[in-house]
């Protein structure tokens, strides 16, 4: 068995003892590490509130994104509604009104409030209008269309409606069909971008040389920058990628 750990001996890194490592070296290491974590706290903080910043924003969008969708899920049902009521001799003003009170929040509320404001003078195409543009819903525009061409063409109502219902639950049949198969896409999107910030974290908190390359010289914060910058804009651009399908 070897013998007692001898004070000159310490293991040997690239032929050289660290007990030859002068002592204005080794401080010089010591203040370089307590330098670069000083500088790398406040940084990694930052980088986590951008990257904080960046995943509350997409969480944002992806809400708005998914209450639309919610809200278009409704239109064929109210249509089935609206075409009933039509069909038993109600007029347009009423059946809508009448639909919209059968049919769930936030679509129903504000068909009925744009159905009475045509009670008051104001032309129910116009209202349902203004309506499906503060929804910002094609679906819904595509229903002021279809009733605006049957009321000035004289053709059935009931059945443009019906005919509308239709094409809706099609389109989204196919846009669920779309969003499953994108969902993989979206993920490996996801990754690609919080992959690169994960590392230089980890890579910083692990090797304080690494960490004064990055912080505290100017080509290593130029490397940084240049490095977010880049992430950035593939973020951006694989969110215009995948946005096709939301």
């Amino acid at each position: 068995m070897p013998g007692p750990i001898s004070r000159g001996w310490l293991p040997n890194l690239g032929g050289t003892r660290l007990a030859d490592v002068p002592p204005s070296t080794a401080w010089a290491g010591v203040a370089a590490a307590v330098l670069a974590a000083a500088v790398v706290g406040p940084v990694v903080v930052a980088l986590g509130s951008v990257v904080g910043g960046l995943v509350a924003v997409g969480v944002s969008h992806e809400r708005r994104r998914s209450a639309r969708r919610r809200a278009d899920a409704l239109i064929p049902g109210f249509l089935d509604e609206l075409a009933r009521r039509l069909r038993a001799g109600r007029s347009l003003r009423s059946a809508v009104e009448e639909a919209g009170a059968v049919t769930a929040a936030p679509l129903g509320p504000g068909l009925v409030a744009a159905a009475r404001r045509s009670a008051l003078g104001v032309p129910l195409g116009e209202s349902l209008d203004a309506f499906a543009t503060a929804q910002a819903s094609p679906s819904l525009r595509l229903v002021v269309a279809a009733l605006d061409l049957a009321t000035h063409t004289g053709a059935s109502q009931a059945q443009a409606v019906e005919g509308v219902a239709t094409t809706l639950r099609d389109r989204l049949a196919l846009g669920a069909e779309v969003r499953a198969l994108a969902s993989q896409a979206r993920a490996s999107a996801a990754v690609l971008v919080v992959a690169p910030v994960a590392f230089a974290i980890v890579i910083a908190l692990a090797d304080p040389s690494t960490a004064h390359f990055l912080f505290a010289t100017p080509t290593g914060l130029v490397c940084l920058a240049a490095g977010l910058g880049l992430d950035a804009l593939g973020a951006w651009w694989m969110q215009r990628l995948t946005a096709a399908v939301g």
